[in-house]
């Protein structure tokens, strides 16, 4: 009977743990989007875009090692150039390329999502 508890417990740890590791990949994945988004629809304003980069470059680099257990580490390596990408359109002012770059990144952030709900 302890067997038999034991193995229900450890069973329903792993069934939340992963259901709680979806919700935080497809959550901070989605705080991304949003970060985008919001450079997406910047209009001649470098500055807002600056702001708006540095808030996801942080939120990024502060997730990355997280989000490497969860998510494919190819996948992590396109999010991480295309970010660095955005911010070299931005040191130079071009917003067009900036604005293209994150419609881009937003495209593979929502195949990730979909790749990893597929999974679950």
């Amino acid at each position: 009977m302890k067997i038999f508890r034991f193995s229900l417990i450890l069973f329903l740890t792993i069934i939340i743990s992963s259901v709680l590791c979806s919700f935080y990949i497809r959550d901070s994945l989605s705080f991304y989007n949003i970060y985008l988004k919001n450079i997406e629809s910047i209009d001649k304003n470098i500055e807002i875009a600056k702001k708006e980069y540095a808030l996801l470059k942080s939120d990024f680099y502060t997730k990355k090692d997280m989000l490497q257990k969860f998510i494919n580490k190819e996948h992590i390596n396109e999010i991480e150039k295309n970010i660095l990408l955005i911010e070299n359109a931005i040191n130079n002012n071009e917003l067009t390329e900036c604005q293209n770059l994150s419609i881009e990144t937003q495209c593979l952030i929502t195949q990730i999502i979909d790749y990893t709900t597929a999974i679950d």
